[in-house]
């Protein structure tokens, strides 16, 4: 009987061992799906002022930046994710014909995937940085590039953090942008400059990881 019983005791404890730790683990591989809200800001990498000919997108927002992203992690390394951006709006000027100056308004929007590498530690605690590409829309009031949907560089870096007891949520805080180049006019049928353009968005955000 006891050589029945001591087996059957050992297989018991190792297998309630087994699940403790099951259950307490991390979730590392899955398919995540998440939100985020944040402040938002607009650069140009030129003022565009030469001759009083060009104008200067203004840094006025109006709003927060909302994002939708989603991804699959395949390890404790390497992600991939995607994302949607609702940045919010942007207000500045362009000189046109005659030193006119024309109000420019923007509610830009992007669609982007990127790798996320970073590394996920025991104590839950990942940093990560971003890279991959974007498309955007512009959503412009008045044409002073020569498209209204260019396609951007999209990066960022972050961290996040998934306390193992709340079994698949993760929050997170992270810089992301997306830059992208393009040729501005400057209203009077002469040169054209290409300049840089950058939506910086700082924001907080929760995923579930399924």
């Amino acid at each position: 009987m006891k050589k029945i019983l001591l087996p059957l005791l050992i297989f018991t404890s190792s297998v309630t061992f087994a699940s403790e730790v099951t259950s307490n683990a991390q979730k590392i591989n899955g398919f995540y799906l998440g939100a985020g809200i944040g402040s938002f800001n607009y650069n140009t990498e030129q003022d565009w002022d030469n001759d009083n000919r060009y104008g200067k997108l203004i840094e006025q927002t109006d709003g927060n930046t909302l994002k939708v992203y989603a991804g699959y992690q395949f390890n404790k390394i390497i992600a991939v994710e995607a994302t949607y951006s609702d940045y919010g709006d942007t207000q500045g000027y362009v000189y046109t014909f005659f030193n006119n100056k024309t109000a420019v308004k923007q509610s830009p929007t992007s669609f982007s995937v990127a790798a996320n590498a970073g590394y996920t530690f025991a104590n839950g605690i990942r940093p990560f940085a971003l890279l991959g590409l974007a498309y955007m829309d512009l959503n412009s009031s008045f044409t002073f590039l020569d498209t209204d949907n260019p396609i951007a560089i999209k990066y960022g870096v972050g961290v996040e953090y998934a306390p193992v007891m709340l079994k698949g949520v993760q929050l997170r805080v992270a810089y992301e942008a997306d830059s992208y180049f393009a040729e501005a006019y400057n209203g009077w049928g002469e040169d054209t400059n290409i300049d840089v353009f950058t939506l910086n968005s700082f924001y907080a955000g929760i995923s579930y990881k399924f």
